[in-house]
């Protein structure tokens, strides 16, 4: 453990160089929600790495509520920061916050979800059809390439909702005996919709499902707890965003997989990101430039990455090691 926070500790005074020794800038940070593990990981990790940054963070929770987030941002605006970094709730209805932002002259950074703009300086993220299609091919191998298989997405006004979903499919379609016998919505990521629809789902196939892949950790503990209580064991459910109730669910077994990034790593991106752009140190356009919409694909645009492991069983070390990392580095 020594080691690990030597390690850690080294790899923070690393980053720091790059911010120099300029003034104090102001970073107004809007998330969309805060009910994710990954997400309240990501707050903690802002709050250790603004100071190596010499950066002063305004923080928002929209909970998950359009109105609030407009509200959030217009506020932070007024507080004339020196850069904002906006996570949407819902993807065309933040476009509107970014022009404002870009015409009081404030860099913005599209933070993890894809908004629909071409306003924004760089999105600091992940791809999310990459974990969609990760999704898919393991419950096609793990299926042998033949089974009933089930689709839960996140919120339909999400890109990276959709982004998931097309990788789930554009994965799935490689394998002919594979069918998808449900594909449907749930709104607000929301744990108890994403449990009536497995329970109707269920229903409406009479329990013959083998399996479920749900885009995210939140959902598929529901769905897995709806499994529990009908006694179906062996049907395969697999998540994203790596959380630590996961992770435990992998480990005893009523969760076959998930997705991981980490949130550790993608904040302190964003937070760099961030200050070059408030300090006029980087220029957006020197970024590679990727896709961030993929249904339909979208343009080009100036992108930070952060890549995604799938963890099964096999390879839960990966995730107990993040976990573990989280808990040394956050305490």
């Amino acid at each position: 453990m020594r080691k690990l926070l030597i390690v850690l500790a080294l790899l923070i005074a690393a980053t720091v160089v790059w911010a120099g020794d300029s003034g104090q800038i102001v970073v107004a940070w809007s998330m969309a929600s805060m009910e994710v593990q990954s997400y309240q990981v990501a707050k903690q990790a802002v709050e250790l790495y603004a100071s190596k940054f010499n950066a002063k963070v305004l923080w928002t929770d929209a909970h998950n509520d359009v109105t609030k987030e407009t509200n959030d941002v217009e506020n932070l605006l007024a507080q004339k920061p020196d850069v904002i970094i906006i996570h949407p709730v819902d993807a065309t209805a933040s476009a509107p916050l970014v022009a404002k932002a870009k015409a009081q002259g404030i860099p913005v950074v599209d933070f993890q979800r894809p908004i629909n703009s071409n306003e924004f300086d760089v999105f600091v993220g992940g791809g999310t059809y990459i974990e969609g299609m990760l999704q898919g091919d393991f419950v096609a191998n793990s299926l042998h390439g033949k089974g009933r298989v089930a689709i839960i997405e996140g919120d339909i006004g999400n890109n990276n909702a959709k982004n998931i979903a097309k990788g789930n499919k554009d994965s799935l379609k490689k394998y002919p005996g594979i069918q998808i016998v449900a594909d449907q919505a749930s709104p607000m990521w929301a744990r108890d919709k994403a449990m009536n629809l497995a329970e109707n789902i269920l229903a409406s196939n009479n329990n013959n499902i083998d399996a479920f892949i749900v885009a995210n950790d939140d959902m598929a503990g529901g769905v897995s707890q709806v499994l529990q209580s009908k006694d179906l064991p062996n049907i395969i459910v697999v998540g994203g965003d790596g959380d630590r109730d996961a992770m435990q669910r992998i480990m005893a077994g009523t969760q076959t997989g998930t997705v991981v990034q980490s949130f550790i790593e993608l904040p302190r991106k964003a937070l760099q990101v961030a200050a070059g752009l408030a300090r006029k140190e980087i220029d957006p356009k020197s970024f590679k430039k990727e896709p961030i919409f993929f249904d339909p694909v979208g343009s080009p645009v100036p992108i930070v990455t952060e890549p995604y492991v799938f963890i099964s069983k096999k390879n839960i070390g990966i995730l107990q090691k993040y976990w573990a990392d989280c808990d040394a580095l956050l305490k």
